[in-house]
């Protein structure tokens, strides 16, 4: 694995928020350059792992193509390994400027999106739809065809989540001068991105290769910052085949565990903290913050399942940060 400190492609600021996300977030990284990660012969072993997890992939009727295998740290030791590496870590530690861990989610630690090769008779190439991600910081890895030459390339919006949805919500497309290609060479190039504030997707495919890419998430280390998760409680998002049953029976329990795990360091500050002098309001104002997260879990708990819509309203709102549209 190497260790080489990628470098940035866009910070917040050129692509037009203010100053107010940089300071919640506490980067100023939207995007880095392409790095290599792995080596090709590591890369191909990879590829060889997720060949053998193919059979728990899902499919969508409307585009035979495209496959996603979800949940692969629960599916492969080698997987759930390289993005546990503190090696890894450390590095997107010092490309993002603080301090992440691998998601306390293990569902969104590592995900498999593939496109198959080309078949006779099939003419559909669309890769994906744009879309944000609801993890602060994503590496995305090239597994197998993602350099671009025939599409499949990692795509951004040059602009704010806000300016994209909107153009999105009114043209149904994004103009082509503001999407971006970051073709990543060969197997074993990623790129960093914080995913909840950069519109992205892979680029349309024309009739080739297989595509793959191995995408993961993390986030900050330290439980006072905010938290980017959603909980995972969306009508209607998952399936009825066995990858869909064995997410609805992990999901409460992956979020219950965030949640205990964030307010647990939360305590931690608190009793670590030099609060000989506070006063009894200020040390309600404290406990009360290392339990907001446990109380909101609780609340999702007891509601449920709540719909698409509704949820990414929510969302949005709760992420919600100053942006300046580009001219």
């Amino acid at each position: 694995m190497s260790t080489e400190l990628p470098s940035t492609l866009r910070t917040f600021e050129s692509i037009g928020y203010g100053p107010e996300l940089q300071q919640r977030v506490g980067s100023n990284l939207a995007i880095s350059e392409p790095f290599r990660l792995l080596n090709r012969a590591d890369a191909e072993y990879l590829d060889s792992c997720i060949v053998d997890l193919e059979k728990f992939a899902i499919r969508n009727d409307s585009n035979p193509r495209r496959a996603v295998v979800r949940g692969a740290a629960y599916r492969s030791t080698d997987i759930r390994r390289l993005f546990s590496d503190e090696r890894l870590t450390q590095l997107l530690s010092r490309t993002v400027g603080y301090e992440v861990v691998p998601s306390t989610l293990p569902h969104q630690m590592a995900h498999i999106n593939i496109m198959d090769a080309d078949k006779p008779g099939s003419e559909d190439v669309d890769t994906g739809n744009w879309h944000i991600d609801q993890n602060p910081v994503v590496l995305v890895l090239n597994i197998a065809g993602m350099d671009g030459g025939t599409g499949g390339a990692f795509q951004f919006f040059d602009g704010t989540r806000d300016e994209s949805m909107e153009l999105l919500s009114r043209h149904g497309k994004l103009p082509d001068s503001r999407c971006v290609d970051i073709p990543l060479p060969e197997p074993g190039y990623g790129v960093v991105i914080h995913g909840a504030f950069v519109m992205h997707r892979a680029s349309p495919m024309a009739p080739g290769p297989r595509r793959v890419s191995l995408v993961s998430a993390f986030e900050p280390s330290d439980p006072s910052r905010p938290d980017m998760n959603p909980n995972r409680f969306v009508a209607d998002g998952y399936g009825d085949d066995q990858n869909g049953v064995a997410e609805r029976q992990t999901r409460a329990f992956e979020y219950a565990r965030h949640k205990a795990w964030r307010m647990m360091g939360m305590l931690d500050k608190f009793v670590s903290a030099d609060l000989w002098e506070a006063s009894p309001d200020e040390l309600v104002a404290h406990l009360a913050r290392c339990m907001q997260d446990g109380l909101q879990c609780a609340s999702a708990l007891q509601m449920g399942e709540v719909e698409p819509r509704a949820a990414l309203v929510q969302y949005l709102n709760d992420t919600s940060v100053g942006s300046e549209p580009k001219s």
